[in-house]
């Protein structure tokens, strides 16, 4: 049996090439990182902040992440904290990626197999992480 031809007008399919240039972002050691997804219809770039923080994570701090997308053309950022956000601020970091202390020890858990115990001194009773 003879081998087809290929059709006049098909084309040959090529991985695409993305290239990150990670050296135009500061980081705050331990604190921020940035990560890429080479994935070419879902990929990009994502900025991590991380705030390891007793009290209360205000709309600034999303504010500041939100800055720093734009600034850096991300496709998306993750705010990481160890406390919970402010009430008025939970509409506007879920505009962005935003992880509090127990979804953190939810993921910890699930992905890492890790109990961890993240306690916050003075935090409020009624400051739940609920959405």
């Amino acid at each position: 049996m003879a081998e087809e031809e290929p059709h006049p007008y098909d084309l040959e399919p090529i991985k695409p090439l993305l290239d990150f240039d990670l050296s135009k972002f500061a980081f705050v050691e331990g604190m921020d990182a940035v990560v890429v997804n080479q994935s070419t219809l879902v990929g990009g770039l994502s900025i991590v902040q991380a705030k390891r923080y007793s009290k209360v994570v205000g709309v600034n701090h999303v504010r500041e992440l939100a800055g720093a997308v734009e600034e850096k053309k991300a496709g998306r950022g993750i705010l990481v904290t160890t406390s919970w956000f402010a009430k008025g601020c939970r509409t506007k970091a879920r505009e962005h990626g935003r992880i509090d202390g127990a979804e953190l020890k939810h993921l910890l858990k699930e992905h890492l197999g890790e109990d961890t115990l993240i306690g916050i001194e003075g935090r409020p009773a009624n400051s739940g992480s609920t959405s």
